[in-house]
């Protein structure tokens, strides 16, 4: 039988049984092909070459309203793998209690306004003004503890061709904001700064801790643009590679953080993913974000 399906993704020099596994996981994949192409969905039979379809056999399950797909003949199927997911990150949204520190160090130094690292800026007032945010009398409560660095702002307080002293100066802006954390509160030591995270968009990533306590790189959370596992202080486990803002020019900050959100898949005329050697990305771009491939079961 010949089906023409619709793909989401491709994964990029996959073995059949790292397939098998990513489709388990994704409840929208329908099927996957022998040359890397989730699927999503089936559509009209047409003749194809030199490729096999892997159906996935599923049932429907419905968990908290939302239907979902799954193997039904496996106890940790997919479904079941999505359904506890969404059931512990709808906790999380309840439940998450995060503690900004009110640091002023640093505050003189002004953020970067644009498409790039208006991101720091960005997540620290989303993360103050949500619900997540907790107040200086819950802060023993909290689940985690957030620096409010902004390696960047301190990074271009210096002239743009002395990078050298931008980097300094980010440096031991960084250590005097964590120190400050360090001595004025009990919270750092009670983990050794494991439930403490900061920001850096700036391409010195997580290099910007490196003056300061080890902790802040051996234990504490980086969100980070440079999510480089060849550079010896990104911490692959713990280290959290943060997206940049889409836009371009100065930031709109009345949209910036909403994303996609209210935009029509179907209004979207390019689709861009990293495909080839992992140490030569490139970028390839396709006419629309739906690709529609033949194949043969």
């Amino acid at each position: 039988m010949f089906m023409c399906l619709q793909d989401v993704l491709m994964v990029y020099g996959a073995s059949m049984e790292t397939m098998k596994t990513i489709c388990s996981i994704l409840p929208e994949c329908a099927a996957f092909n022998s040359k890397g192409w989730i699927k999503v969905s089936t559509g009209p039979k047409v003749a194809s070459k030199d490729v096999d379809i892997y159906i996935k056999d599923t049932v429907a399950v419905v968990e908290d309203g939302v239907e979902i797909s799954s193997s039904p003949n496996t106890k940790d199927t997919s479904a079941g793998i999505y359904a506890n997911h969404l059931k512990s990150y709808r906790e999380m949204e309840q439940t998450l209690k995060i503690y900004v520190y009110p640091v002023t160090i640093g505050t003189d130094m002004h953020s970067v306004d644009d498409y790039k690292y208006g991101v720091e800026q960005l997540f620290i007032d989303l993360l103050t003004a949500s619900h997540f945010s907790v107040s200086a009398q819950d802060a023993d409560k909290a689940d985690f503890y957030f620096i409010p660095s902004r390696c960047t702002a301190y990074r271009k307080s210096q002239p743009q061709n002395n990078r050298e002293a931008g980097e300094t100066v980010a440096m031991e802006t960084t250590r005097d904001m964590v120190n400050h954390v360090i001595y004025s509160y009990p919270y750092w030591n009670r983990s050794e700064g494991a439930d403490h995270f900061y920001i850096c968009a700036h391409d010195m990533g997580t290099s910007v801790a490196k003056l300061s306590h080890p902790g802040l790189l051996t234990n504490a959370i980086a969100l980070v643009n440079t999510a480089d596992y060849s550079k010896p202080t990104f911490v692959a486990h713990k280290d959290i590679s943060l997206p940049v803002h889409p836009g371009r020019g100065a930031v709109d900050w009345s949209t910036l953080g909403m994303g996609g959100a209210g935009i029509d898949a179907k209004d979207r005329h390019d689709l861009m993913f990293f495909a080839g050697n992992p140490s030569r990305f490139r970028i390839l771009v396709h006419a629309s974000v739906y690709v529609y491939t033949c194949v043969v079961k």
